[in-house]
């Protein structure tokens, strides 16, 4: 609903193996028949939408690179994606850290959150280690995917969900009241955030 365009994976021959009649598409959304329905998520955000096909026609010149070749550069874009993803994301992270180290220090800390604390502390280093090796592949090899392009994502999810599960747990009762906030905390922040990164582990 906020875009102009969509890429599109569309069966182009009724022959061939599933992934060899794909081809990939651009399609402008104000084409006729095409309705975009936005979708409300979990944590009240709509970064996603419905896209409905109605008849739509689109040129041959939509065709991004050579036809059934679509899938393929599906997987490509994906890879390049969850590079550039990963490193955008942990920037996020490491703000939401320390940002929650801070609001924690505001009132009285037990045992136990001080060494989950020092845990997520260690998670954090690890993903921003694993950075410094994902900006060496994307320079040295740009249109190159990687296997390590999986790992490092299951590496961001993990610490993710570790993160915002801590900030919910620490909410305790307030959690499930994010107008509040609950041991010094901010609770619409934390819930909104713990909410966004049960998507993690499918995005």
């Amino acid at each position: 609903h906020k875009a102009d365009w969509c890429a599109l994976l569309a069966r182009t021959s009724p022959t061939g193996s599933p992934y060899q009649n794909i081809s990939y598409l651009l399609v402008p959304l104000d084409s006729p028949g095409v309705r975009v329905s936005p979708l409300v998520q979990l944590n009240g955000d709509t970064e996603f939408g419905e896209v409905f096909f109605d008849d739509v026609v689109v040129p041959e010149t939509a065709t991004v690179g050579e036809v059934g070749q679509g899938w393929s550069y599906a997987m490509h874009t994906l890879s390049a994606e969850r590079g550039s993803l990963i490193l955008r994301r942990t920037a996020d992270l490491s703000v939401a850290y320390h940002d929650l180290v801070a609001e924690l220090a505001a009132g009285p800390v037990g045992d136990d959150q001080v060494a989950a604390l020092g845990e997520l502390a260690g998670g954090l280093f690890a993903l921003e280690a694993q950075c410094d090796r994902i900006v060496t592949r994307m320079t040295e090899q740009p249109d190159q995917a990687s296997p390590a392009d999986s790992l490092d994502k299951a590496l961001l999810t993990r610490f993710e969900q570790q993160l915002f599960g801590f900030a919910r747990d620490c909410l305790g009762a307030y959690a499930g009241l994010p107008e509040a906030s609950g041991h010094g905390l901010d609770g619409r922040r934390w819930a909104h955030d713990y909410y966004y990164s049960r998507a993690a582990s499918i995005y």
